[in-house]
Parts: structure tokens; C-alpha cells; sequence
């Protein structure tokens, strides 16, 4: 079934991964002098970004384990279809209808490309 045999330690140690690159690439050693403005890290924002990359990382562990993919290649190609799917529409809302740059828009989905790779590529392997 969809929702059986999950494993919730790989689970979250892909989420925790995730989260893990993303203060990495949002830090002053990586992408800081291109965004151009610094991010405030609060609480509150910290915990629903973790709570949101925890939903992600077991949506995508349903979906591995029920389409059964076994190969390194087809866990890279399907993550990279998520992207494509669900991510880069979103994030490609904030240049046409709001006021991001394209700076902004392909720090962002340069982000969200490599952290559902990861997360893809850990729950493959492991989960």
C-alpha cells in the first residue's frame, strides 16, 4: 500500500538533512552576497520550515516505496520531476506575478532542486 512500510528514522534524517543544506545555502558562505539582504532566522520560522521539509521528505518516501524505484538514476530523475512538478511552478510565481529577481528565483530553486534530490537519494537508498 501507499503508506506501509515507511521508515520514519530515514524519514526524518532526510528532513533533518534538508533543513540541514538549507542553512547552509542560505548562509553568508554560500548564497548571502547574491541575495543581497540577510534572512532572519526565527523560531517560529526554523520550526514550520522543518515541520513543512518532514511532510515533504514522507510524501516523497510514500511515493518511492510505492512506485518502487531501484535504481540511483531513477531516484535522481524522479526527484528531478518533483522539481520540475511542484516546485519550480511555485517558485516561478515570485518572478511573474511578484517582485523576485532571477537572482533570487534560481538561488531558490537551486535549493529546492538539490534538497529534494538529497532527500530522494537518502530515502531511496536507506528507507
Amino acid at each position: 500500500m501507499f503508506f506501509e512500510n515507511i521508515n520514519f528514522v530515514v524519514v526524518i534524517i532526510s528532513a533533518i538533512v534538508a533543513v540541514g543544506l538549507g542553512f547552509l545555502w542560505y548562509s553568508p558562505i554560500m548564497v548571502f552576497k547574491h541575495r543581497g539582504k540577510k534572512i532572519d532566522y526565527t523560531p517560529k520560522s526554523i520550526t514550520i520550515f522543518a515541520m513543512f521539509t518532514l511532510v515533504t521528505s514522507y510524501i516523497v518516501a510514500a511515493l518511492v516505496n510505492s512506485l518502487i524505484i531501484t535504481s540511483f538514476g531513477g531516484l535522481v530523475l524522479f526527484a528531478i520531476l518533483l522539481w520540475l512538478a511542484f516546485s519550480m511552478p511555485i517558485a516561478l510565481n515570485s518572478i511573474l506575478f511578484g517582485d523576485d529577481s532571477m537572482v533570487l528565483f534560481s538561488i531558490n530553486s537551486g535549493y529546492y532542486l538539490v534538497a529534494i534530490i538529497l532527500v530522494t537519494i537518502i530515502i531511496g537508498i536507506f528507507g
